[in-house]
């Protein structure tokens, strides 16, 4: 799987040199291209480091420093980075040194990685094929300006989110380097180790790899302190820091040699330590009772010889530890029976619930219909009951005013009788009598509505809440219900 690094340039001019290379390629990079089977004419015309190149968003690559720098220009963006740098590299077995085909391919490769990091921006994509491992890398140059919003670039720790787009296009372009990718990461072998690999001299990071495998392999290490306890009488010295691990020990010029276990490969780190030391002592545990079931069993095929003074008690006892043994260490016929049986029954019951949770899905707009179809009957009478209550205080206010007004009138034109003017007390009494009759039966039926509110737990948002639902207690907790308010 290709790997790729971030980084800031300050001077984009220089940085776009350093990718160009011009007129840089050295002659060993030349001679071990042909030494390998390279068309010599292709060769005699490589000139630059960068033997592919192609821009993006430019006019034209060879002018890529003068655009980049005039952009930047009229989008007065100041700053120290002027420039994104990415390098891509390739391992050997996803794009071949050898090949000029592929080197297009991976600076096609790269331009869809430049695509995805920043659409709008300007970038100039340089391949190389220089450097002591002959690996094929691209030097992508990114001017920080945005074209479209004028703005600069500003992806604080930007490295996830590229590395992301960098594993799309390897499952795109490489997908049957997938396990040869996850091999080569079990030991991280840096380029100094190879060459010291190549000469046959001493490596003290195989030293210390081949000390901890070692220890890893022996049976009885079961956990982390006999870990510790079997890499120190190596020579090992174990520490955990944080997520990682380190170790530290002397190597064979007697030299004080420490590393990190990312830095020896992911069977040295701290989480596949503590899985491998898990599964042993889970083998240990099974051995252990595999050994007491074959113990137990030896042991049973020899108490009818002991046990012959009771033979109906020991026969009863014997065959129930037969059955035990039976059932519980070796697989029969009827327990695979079962657990298919088992396995049927829950499967229908399986059915039944998804049906079931169909049947409930089938039926929840109608049941949403009814709930708005009650919701607005409700609301009808109580605005109805409201405005029954304010029309007859109305009306029985207009008549006590024109009663008492006539009698007003009555008094000051000194026509009233005593005999009339108790018929007008006895009217204005008996209208005030109807009226709070009337209040009295409104206040009765309000009240009927009232219990009918409470029953059905209609809440201040006019909505009816089911009281069986999960969520009733703690909604009825967070607001009070009440009735209607007239």
């Amino acid at each position: 799987m290709p790997t790729i690094k971030i980084s800031r340039a300050q001077n984009g001019s220089a940085a776009l040199d350093y990718a160009l290379g011009k007129n840089r390629l050295k002659d060993s990079d030349k001679e071990y291209l042909v030494k390998h089977g390279v068309d010599p004419k292709i060769v005699d015309n490589l000139h630059n480091r960068a033997v592919v190149q192609q821009s993006y968003n430019l006019i034209d690559i060879n002018h890529a420093k003068a655009e980049m720098k005039q952009t930047r220009a009229i989008a007065n963006n100041r700053g120290k980075t002027q420039c994104m740098r990415f390098i891509q590299s390739f391992a050997d077995y996803e794009i071949n040194v050898n090949d000029p085909q592929d080197w297009q391919k991976a600076n096609d490769i790269g331009l869809e990685i430049a695509q995805k990091i920043a659409p709008d921006n300007e970038f100039a994509i340089y391949t190389h094929i220089d450097g002591e491992g002959h690996k094929v890398h691209n030097h992508i140059i990114m001017n920080m300006t945005n074209l479209e919003t004028g703005k600069k670039y500003h992806h604080t720790n930007d490295f996830v989110r590229v590395a992301k787009f960098n594993d799309e296009l390897a499952e795109e372009f490489f997908p049957m380097n997938r396990n040869m990718n996850v091999q080569n990461q079990i030991e991280r072998k840096t380029m100094a180790e190879r060459k010291l690999k190549a000469k046959n001299q001493y490596i003290w990071k195989d030293d210390l790899r081949h000390r901890i495998d070692s220890v890893m392999l022996h049976e009885n290490c079961t956990s982390k302190l006999q870990f510790e306890h079997a890499l120190k009488e190596k020579g090992v010295i174990y520490r955990e820091r944080g997520k990682n691990c380190s170790y530290s020990f002397l190597d064979a010029n007697n030299k004080q040699r420490t590393s990190r276990g990312n830095k020896l490969g992911q069977d040295y780190e701290k989480e596949t330590i503590n899985d491998e030391l898990v599964g042993q002592n889970n083998k240990l545990q099974f051995r252990k009772q595999r050994a007491d079931r074959q113990e137990y069993i030896r042991n049973f095929n020899r108490q009818p010889e002991a046990n012959t003074r009771k033979p109906k008690l020991y026969s009863r006892r014997a065959r129930q530890g037969h059955n035990f043994a039976e059932y519980y260490y070796q697989p029969t016929i009827q327990r695979t029976e079962f657990i298919e049986t088992n396995n049927r029954q829950t499967k229908q019951y399986d059915e039944k619930s998804r049906q079931s949770y169909q049947t409930a899905r089938t039926e929840q707009p109608d049941l949403s219909r009814n709930q708005s179809t009650l919701n607005a009957l409700f609301e009808k009478i109580r605005r109805n009951l409201r405005a029954a209550i304010k029309y007859e205080v109305q009306r029985i206010k207009e008549v006590t005013k024109r009663a008492l007004s006539k009698l007003d009138s009555f008094f000051m034109d000194d026509r009233l009788s005593d005999e009339g003017y108790s018929n007008i007390q006895n009217n204005i009494t008996d209208n005030h009598l109807d009226m709070n009759k009337s209040i009295k039966e409104l206040k009765q039926q309000r009240d009927v509505f009232k219990q009918t509110d409470q029953k059905y737990q209609i809440s201040k948002k006019r909505k009816i809440i089911d009281q069986e639902s999960p969520n009733f207690k703690r909604q009825h907790r967070r607001q009070r219900m009440r009735g209607p308010h007239l």
